[in-house]
């Protein structure tokens, strides 16, 4: 097995780094100025890439939305019913790692990805 076929490979937004960061300041403005009113700012460039990592690097993953997302009843509404979007992959070297995926499939590509490598419960890829 080569080495790079022990990394899994998921779906992220990489944001324009200077987009992102204008958006961050005038937003951290818009609550410290009017709390009650602030709104996430949209419309932020970013480009759908992969992120590979170690399954034994992830230690934790639950559902996310996208921060664009401006939650109103039937948002809320639709989210209870068929769940969120995305999923939040925590990891041990990285951090969080906001997936594309909803978190159905992500748990099934993981399972997959595993099988194929045959990973072991001392989580890291048999040697054959």
């Amino acid at each position: 097995m080569k080495f790079t076929d022990g990394f899994f490979k998921v779906l992220i937004k990489v944001y324009d780094g200077w987009d992102y960061s204008k958006a961050m300041i005038t937003e951290d403005k818009e609550l410290e100025n009017n709390p009650e009113t602030a709104t996430p700012i949209t419309g932020i460039k970013y480009v759908p890439c992969y992120y590979k990592i170690r399954p034994s690097d992830i230690i934790g993953w639950c559902e996310l939305f996208d921060r664009e997302t401006i939650l109103s009843d039937e948002i809320i509404e639709t989210f209870n019913r068929k769940g969120l979007p995305m999923t939040l992959i925590e990891t041990k070297s990285f951090g969080n790692l906001p997936c594309m995926w909803d978190i159905s499939k992500f748990e099934e590509k993981l399972n997959e990805f595993c099988n194929e490598i045959n990973y072991n419960s001392n989580n890291s890829p048999k040697q054959e």
